[in-house]
């Protein structure tokens, strides 16, 4: 029945699954030549459909089928054809694994890379904040000396001028006196 829904439905793989199966139950009940030929069909298919599961249970219902049907020779042959797929089979795997592994490797890899390169970048960027921020504040104190200093300097200047006004004054008033004295002494 499995084998007509797959037939139908134009599952190549499910109908040779179940070919194969078909083949295995009749070499349990030593029906050879019938179960041969299922297997040969189910062959056929694991042929063209390339499916190494496939192949691997096939040759193990071939070999089974030949053993039990006493031509060793042939056993054999399928035998070593399902230690070879196996191994084969084995190699596929492993080596998807190991291309799986070196993928998962190199994803990790470009992260720890992503990481460090965000940390450099926000490591820069604080670095610039504190550069700006140093050369804001070196500004102002800059503003401020310069304020101070303009200040100081007007100060300085009224200062003198203001000194230079009363030493003015002074002679004026010494000048004044020599007079006043000058007068009196005359009087």
């Amino acid at each position: 029945r499995a084998l007509n829904i797959n037939q139908s439905i134009g599952f190549k793989l499910q109908e040779g699954f179940a070919l194969n199966n078909i083949a295995g139950s009749l070499t349990s009940l030593k029906k050879y030549s019938e179960a041969e030929a299922y297997c040969t069909k189910a062959l056929d298919i694991a042929l063209k459909e390339k499916f190494q599961p496939l192949f691997l249970n096939v040759y193990q219902n071939m070999y089974r089928l030949n053993k039990g049907n006493k031509q060793f020779s042939i056993a054999l042959a399928y035998h070593e054809k399902l230690l070879m797929a196996k191994d084969t089979l084995f190699t596929a795997q492993k080596n998807k694994q190991i291309e799986e592994l070196r993928a998962k490797y190199e994803s990790e890899e470009k992260e720890r890379e992503n990481k460090n390169l965000i940390r450099e970048s926000e490591l820069r960027e604080n670095q610039l904040k504190v550069t700006r921020s140093l050369l804001f504040f070196i500004a102002i104190f800059a503003i401020i000396v310069t304020v101070l200093a303009i200040i100081y300097f007007k100060s300085l200047v009224k200062n003198r001028k203001a000194n230079t006004e009363l030493l003015i004054l002074n002679k004026h008033i010494q000048e004044q006196k020599e007079e006043i004295s000058a007068q009196a002494e005359e009087l």
